[in-house]
């Protein structure tokens, strides 16, 4: 299996914190976000190669981050940066399309994609176990207690069979308390589908318009996170993250 951190995005509603850093290199609690996020899966997943897709902008960042990572268990595992030629909003490829360009290379291996400014504390074992048991692709979802803000979260519906039967990204009003976390295992004849979907008109945006999609060709499973999580996604959640790994040390 290989992993795949999505890593170019701009933050703008992060700005200006984010003007001259990307959001997975913000610190949290003396690690960055993208270091914390690695560490976590790799103590989870056995992987041979780690890709990261960020943007031009932050690419030699990334690269001199990839130089500096280890292993939390000292193991020796491949981290290859790749730029995909943007430099805004504008003219990025969407995280779909990275998703594309970071697989491209291997599209016979299975993939865990990993959007880069999440954080989380979790056993991937039931999420393993389902790929291997099933064969499908496997969605990680968490349960949102309260009022639902619109447009905040790729919203999840699930079957009794823990199969999901709908996906809409960011609704205007929410109807689930199901929220996809941007964590993805994608077998490889899941994953080779992606260009399948781009080259029908797809939008390449967000991750969840491809598991829309897939989920309306092929079983799509979820599973219910059991663990901590943070979405890196404005100033308020960092500092949340950051006061929580500080009670930590």
């Amino acid at each position: 299996m290989k992993i795949l951190l999505l890593a170019a995005g701009y933050a703008t509603r992060m700005h200006p914190l984010t003007l001259n850093q990307a959001k997975p290199l913000l610190e949290v609690g003396g690690l960055s976000v993208i270091t914390r996020l690695l560490n976590e899966l790799l103590a989870r997943v056995t992987a041979d190669e780690v890709v990261v897709v960020t943007n031009h902008k932050f690419a030699a960042d990334f690269e001199e981050w990839a130089k500096g990572y280890s292993a939390p268990d000292g193991s020796d595992v491949a981290v290859r940066v790749i730029d995909d030629g943007s430099t805004s909003d504008e003219d990025k490829l969407g995280a779909i399309g990275d998703m594309a360009l970071g697989m491209s290379s291997n599209p016979d291996d299975d993939w865990l994609v990993a959007a880069a400014d999440n954080l989380l504390e979790t056993d991937l074992s039931p999420q393993l176990s389902l790929l291997e048991e099933h064969g499908d692709a496997v969605l990680t979802v968490r349960r949102i207690e309260g009022e639902i803000p619109p447009k905040t979260y790729g919203e999840v519906h699930v079957s009794d069979e823990g199969v999901v039967s709908d996906f809409i990204e960011k609704p205007e009003v929410p109807s689930s308390d199901l929220v996809s976390i941007g964590l993805y295992l994608y077998p490889s004849a899941a994953a080779k589908r992606i260009t399948e979907y781009l080259d029908s008109g797809g939008n390449p945006d967000a991750p969840g318009y491809f598991v829309a999609w897939l989920s309306k060709q092929q079983k799509v499973r979820a599973h219910v996170l059991q663990g901590l999580w943070w979405d890196i996604g404005s100033l308020e959640t960092l500092a949340e993250a950051r006061a929580a790994y500080e009670s930590k040390a």
